[in-house]
């Protein structure tokens, strides 16, 4: 049996970043002349390896057609090679717990072999030929989550997958297959663009369909684990406008990001929060909101919320396409990025150590080059790195499922994978947790204990 001590990492990475500005570049990370194009999506693995999808052709100069894999400092992680990679745009990533990485797009083959839009890769850019799309999506793929049992969410414009009709929204099986269990109906009006898998298995859709299954849905519902709508979400009349982006906090409620300007008829520019039936949360104002659309979303583990798009002002602030917002709505003025990126912030990662990842459409970041990739500075809340307890026990670590909790009251629990996405929320006293469901890989635990908070590294196999 495998024991680990508090204080159990300190997230002791983050130390470094305490000394440096919130929102300025971290110029450890060097990506050297970054991506010829545009980064659209982004993916830290377990090991800290960084993937990344988009529209470039190449890295630092070397040939990637659409998809690359970096190494943790920035430069280019040889050991993944693509090959010829694919024929188009690589929108979306997702890993799996076996390491095999999962890739969306408009793409019509991967290195030479036909892949409609979606397609499995080995660890090492390979494909892998033993996942089967037949003959795949019939249009874009932009949004893909692989659920706990292996299954696989797709969204996006298409129509049909293997032939079979899904209106923008299927499920697959592991091996490629569609899953007939997953019906949808006639599915979404027009594009699904964002996934949130609940821990209850129901799923929450954005984009800018008005309709799901015949109901009316302005660019958000909630569905159940068989593809139905689940009607006891309650939008109203929901967003005006595209809606890009859905991050969930730890108490439950939803932050949403787009291009609306309204939510269920009440002025929300850009961003909005909603409480977990679905109708608006008015205790988040965000005032005038952001100028321009929200692409992305991140919720930290200490309530502050980072936000990135084409915006150039949040509440009428200036802040070029991202900002770091407070829980309640309004603009936290200690995350300064000085001049910030001089093009959109299309997609985001918060490391364990509180530095942020940032991909888009940028070529400079504070006026310092970088194309299309960079890395900034974050921070902790001093709650978390105020340790003075060394007796705490977590055991077994590597686990299987269950994790033991001893001489600590949790009053609550908050687990993280390594993206800084919240996985798990547990909000009562526990002695201890059940990972079962969760993939294998890496997790942070945040435990709160009176006005204490705790941070943990846990490796689930």
């Amino acid at each position: 049996m495998n024991y680990i001590l508090l204080p159990l990492l300190l997230l002791l990475p983050a130390f470094a970043s305490l000394h440096a500005q919130p929102g300025s570049l971290d110029t450890s990370f060097d990506p050297g002349s970054g991506a010829n194009n545009t980064v659209f999506a982004m993916t830290v693995q377990p090991d800290g390896k960084i993937l990344i999808g988009g529209r470039f052709t190449s890295y630092n100069g070397a040939p990637r057609n659409y998809i690359a894999r970096l190494n943790a400092d920035g430069s280019l992680d040889a050991g993944f090679d693509p090959g010829s990679g694919a024929n188009s745009l690589v929108y979306a990533i997702a890993v799996q717990p076996d390491g095999k990485i999962l890739i969306g797009g408009i793409f019509t083959s991967y290195n030479g072999a036909p892949r409609n839009g979606i397609a499995r890769l080995n660890s090492d850019g390979s494909l892998d030929t033993g996942f089967g799309p037949g003959s795949g999506a019939n249009d874009w793929v932009w949004a893909m989550a692989v659920q706990p049992d292996g299954k696989i969410l797709i969204g996006g414009l298409f129509t049909s997958y293997n032939g079979a009709p899904r209106n923008r929204i299927a499920r697959l099986n592991a091996d490629g297959s569609l899953d007939t269990d997953f019906d949808p109906g006639s599915g979404a009006t027009s594009d699904v663009q964002v996934f949130a898998v609940l821990p209850a298995g129901k799923i929450l859709i954005g984009g800018g369909f008005t309709t799901y299954n015949g109901a009316p849905r302005n660019r958000i519902a909630r569905l159940n684990s068989d593809g139905s709508l689940d009607t006891s979400f309650g939008p109203g009349n929901g967003a005006n406008n595209s809606l890009y982006i859905i991050a969930l906090q730890p108490d439950g409620k939803i932050l949403i990001g787009g291009f609306f300007s309204t939510y269920n008829g009440a002025p929300r520019n850009r961003i909005a929060r909603l409480n977990s039936d679905g109708s608006l949360d008015t205790g988040f104002d965000p005032g005038a909101g952001a100028d321009s659309g929200v692409a992305i979303i991140a919720a930290q583990p200490d309530g502050r919320i980072l936000i990135g798009g084409d915006f150039t002002s949040y509440n009428e602030t200036a802040r070029n396409y991202i900002a770091r917002l407070n829980s309640d709505g309004s603009l936290d003025t200690g995350f300064d990025p000085g001049t910030g990126a001089d093009g959109a912030v299309l997609d985001m990662a918060v490391q364990p150590d509180a530095k942020i990842l940032i991909g888009g459409a940028f070529t400079n970041y504070n006026g310092v080059l970088r194309n299309q990739i960079a890395r900034l500075n974050g921070d902790l809340s001093s709650s978390v790195t105020d340790i003075d307890k060394t007796e705490i026990q977590l055991f077994p670590n590597p686990t299987t499922g269950r994790l033991h909790l001893t001489n600590i009251r949790a009053d609550r629990v908050q687990v993280y994978d390594n993206t800084g996405r919240l996985m798990r929320y547990i909000s009562q006293p526990v002695s201890e947790l059940d990972l079962s469901g969760l993939s294998a890989g890496v997790y942070f635990l945040k435990i709160t204990e009176g006005n204490v908070v705790y941070s943990a590294r846990v490796v689930k196999q």
